[in-house]
């Protein structure tokens, strides 16, 4: 089990540089799921792909969109 960090993750490039990652997953759904898909988050940034994955599950017209995660 993963255990989100409790420091406020930030978003670590793009049009949402430096915000909240929650809060842009919430606001904008759509590109945060393109970060997931289309760039090399996950390599680079592990710990905001997972968190981003994580916020993305609580938003209810994101988790449509995640079938194909």
């Amino acid at each position: 089990m993963r255990i989100i960090n409790t420091s406020s993750q930030t978003v670590p490039f793009g049009k949402y540089w430096g915000y909240d990652l929650q809060e842009m997953a919430e606001t904008d759904p759509h590109y945060a799921l393109w970060m997931l898909r289309e760039t090399d988050l996950r390599s680079k940034y592990p710990d905001a792909y997972y968190d981003l994955e994580y916020y993305l599950r609580a938003v209810p017209r994101a988790r449509s969109w995640m079938s194909w995660h």
